[in-house]
């Protein structure tokens, strides 16, 4: 009873699909195949009276792929992937000129952005404070030698020398 015979077999691969299972085999979104139904190329679909069964035989699947194809050989179609390509390229460069275009939007400071600023304000600061007192030293002792005649008490101390051997 578990063995498949052929005709069982046969009939498993020829069984209907539904509008979910053709959209998986035929990997596209069930969006897109509703949206190609609208246009009038989807697969002719059996629906069963009296209930919303809607199903797609393995035969119209085959029919539908023989449209498909012969539509994508037409020069009509060849003319409308010509034109969208042309559309798709025109609106590419008109988002890019936009003034709102990601490539013209400031940079957000991010977390490392943000430190190295700080850092770089305290450097700045700092540099300011000792360039200001540098200012201030050289308005009190214009002469670089007053520097070195002021109180001894900054000269007293130790001094480092090297040690003889």
């Amino acid at each position: 009873m578990g063995v498949l015979s052929e005709d069982t077999a046969a009939d498993h691969h020829e069984r209907a699909l539904t509008i979910r299972q053709f959209c998986i085999l035929e990997n596209m979104a069930v969006a897109t195949y509703y949206k190609m139904r609208r246009l009038g190329y989807g697969p002719d679909e059996m629906r069963v009276p009296g209930t919303a069964l809607v199903r797609i035989t393995q035969q119209a699947r085959r029919d539908w792929y023989a449209r498909i194809e012969q539509l994508s050989k037409s020069q009509a179609a060849q003319l409308e992937v010509a034109r969208r390509r042309a559309q798709t390229a025109a609106a590419g460069k008109r988002a890019a000129e936009s003034p709102l275009h990601v490539s013209k939007r400031r940079k957000a400071i991010r977390h490392g952005t943000r430190a190295r600023q700080l850092k770089d304000d305290h450097h700045q600061r700092e540099k300011s404070f000792l360039n200001e007192a540098i200012s201030d030293g050289l308005d009190k002792y214009p002469d670089f030698n007053a520097i070195n005649k002021k109180s001894s008490h900054y000269a007293s101390g130790p001094r480092w020398s090297p040690r003889s051997s």
